[in-house]
């Protein structure tokens, strides 16, 4: 790939093709498409019916929302600065947005999946202290409910 001199920096930034360029276009169309797809019919299935509204449900739909969250912001900005090849063609707030958004959802999915294994370790390993712990959890949220 040729490189280009951007117009901010010095950094050499690399060019793609028209090919691959229209290659990683579509790829990125067809995620972004089946991606909020998939989420969107995720988090209304687990919101609409009441069996699904299990610990385990929770920690799905978190990952569902935070999948959504990046694909809905980070994806397009990925697609126009594939076709604008540089430089950053927007303010650099919208830079620093986009970076924050990724790095709070990509944390965000990161610890829900810790939290989710966390629970399903105590849940098999330490079954007593699990049925203790969901109880106390029923009790602090029974008197949240009521306030």
């Amino acid at each position: 790939m040729p490189k280009q001199r951007t117009a901010r920096s010095k950094i050499r930034a690399p060019q793609l093709t028209q090919s691959l360029l229209l290659q990683v276009t579509v790829g990125y169309i067809v995620i972004l498409l089946f991606g909020l797809l998939g989420n969107i019919l995720a988090i209304s299935v687990l919101r609409r019916h009441p069996l699904m509204k299990t610990h385990s449900s929770i920690y799905i739909m978190n990952l569902a929302m935070a999948d959504l969250i990046t694909l809905s912001v980070g994806l397009p900005f990925e697609l126009i600065m594939n076709w604008s090849q540089y430089p950053w063609p927007f303010p650099d707030v919208f830079c620093n947005m986009k970076a924050l958004i990724a790095e709070t959802t990509n944390y965000a999915s990161i610890l829900t999946i810790l939290l989710f294994s966390i629970e399903r370790y105590v849940a098999v390993c330490h079954p007593f202290v699990f049925v203790k712990i969901k109880s106390l959890r029923k009790k602090v949220s029974s008197s949240i409910n009521r306030l």
